[in-house]
């Protein structure tokens, strides 16, 4: 699968070739059921659902988008031809990772240049590669910079960590801790006990930002995967005519050519993906001292979801002896998922298989081994109050036994849920 051309949009940007023989219309449609339907796609938007004219077959199907988990283009997944892993200049732009898992490759720039009349200090004027120039709100950054080598990341809001402030990372290895009063073309404003400091762009590695309690999203909402590796949600998408229009920010309208999308995801609709809930219990049976933590939507190594060659973007990473349980709360009617060892498990790896529903063994799979991609598996939890995800030891006990949850969600009951 190779990218479809995209264009040059500054001098030493990074581009793909296009491939005459691949149609940019052609896409494969992930459905709730696990089914993946493959074709041209028509038409799609969250109002009006997806027209999707099938390889082979006369008849166009029609999905409400309720029903649609992702689309992805035939061409979206080609490397880039050189230069980088973005498609972007990282010279010229910064990264800027927004609340709710979105990411933005972005310049900063003066009013005028933007047509806006005014700055503010609750928003930062900017350009980006595909969606033009933007008024990005500053309550939807968590982060601004890329975080220096060797620097975690911060979690929670305790006070006591020093976690209520928000920090400031100097490119010299410094860090701050206060309040961001604004960014611009020029730099960033920052106050810290009583002092404004005003800082260049070239001094600053990273803000992070103390997140605001977010705001429940009602409705659906899409995410678009752009092929220069930023995402981007919006509760107002059409595509058609091999271009693709989003609502952005709530504000202003973008239409940018199909060829620049890579996928897109659905949230709000009958899926939900497990990685967005948290377990109810974890543990973790080792066999000698040594504990593993599941890791969400990554390997236990840190390290991507690949089974049997294929990389994914959601699951668990686990290590035998693991169990994970989930609350269902009775608001589902399918548990799905695939499963296999990791690709950076050896040899030796053998595992044993159980998915439980309310402690009854919905499915069960023996000597579970390497380079082999499980499923779809189905689990009807109508009803169901738990949902348990077990790895148990295989025939050489924990021994290089690292597991992948592949693309597990739960389907919504398409019929409300009834209480006396």
């Amino acid at each position: 699968m190779v990218l479809g051309l995209v264009a040059w949009l500054f001098p030493g940007d990074v581009g793909v070739a296009a491939d005459p023989s691949v149609d940019q219309g052609e896409v494969v449609v992930r459905t709730v059921d696990a089914a993946s339907v493959e074709g041209r796609l028509r038409r799609f938007s969250l109002a009006g659902g997806l027209t999707l004219q099938p390889q082979g077959s006369a008849e166009p199907v029609s999905l409400p988008a309720a029903d649609v988990v992702r689309i992805v283009r035939f061409a979206g997944n080609a490397p880039l031809r050189t230069g980088g892993a973005i498609g972007v200049r990282a010279d010229r732009y910064v990264e800027v990772s927004l609340v709710g898992g979105g990411r933005l490759w972005v310049e900063p720039i003066r009013p005028e240049q933007g047509g806006q009349a005014e700055d503010t200090e609750d928003v930062v004027l900017v350009a980006t590669p595909f969606l033009g120039s933007l008024e990005l709100p500053l309550s939807m950054v968590e982060r601004w910079g890329s975080l220096p080598r060797g620097v975690p990341a911060r979690e929670g809001t305790d006070a006591d960590a020093g976690f209520a402030e928000d920090r400031l990372l100097l490119n010299n290895g410094d860090q701050v801790h206060g309040l961001l009063l604004g960014i611009d073309a020029e730099g960033v404003r920052f106050e810290t006990e009583g002092t404004v400091l005003r800082m260049g762009h070239a001094q600053v590695a990273a803000v992070e930002l103390v997140a605001d309690e977010a705001e429940r999203v009602e409705g659906l909402q899409a995410q678009v995967h752009f092929t220069s590796g930023e995402r981007l949600s919006s509760g107002e998408i059409t595509c058609a005519d091999e271009r693709i229009e989003l609502l952005v920010f709530g504000k202003v309208k973008r239409r940018v050519p199909l060829s620049r999308v890579r996928r897109l995801e659905v949230s709000g609709g009958r899926w939900s993906w497990v990685t967005e809930l948290k377990p109810i219990s974890v543990e973790h049976t080792p066999m000698l001292s040594l504990g593993w933590a599941y890791v969400r939507d990554g390997n236990v190594l840190g390290g991507p979801l690949r089974v049997a060659g294929r990389e994914f973007a959601h699951g668990l990473g686990v290590h035998s002896e693991s169990s994970l349980i989930f609350d269902l709360a009775g608001e589902y009617e399918t548990f799905v998922t695939e499963y296999g060892l990791d690709d950076s498990a050896g040899p030796l790896a053998d595992v044993t298989v159980e998915i439980r529903v309310d402690g009854a063994v919905a499915h069960r799979q023996a000597q579970v081994r390497g380079r082999q991609l499980w499923g779809p598996v189905r689990a009807d939890v109508r009803g169901a109050a738990r949902v348990e995800l077990r790895v148990l030891f295989g025939e050489n006990v924990s021994v290089q036994d690292r597991f992948d949850w592949i693309d597990t969600g739960l389907v919504r009951r398409s019929e409300p849920v009834r209480t006396n």
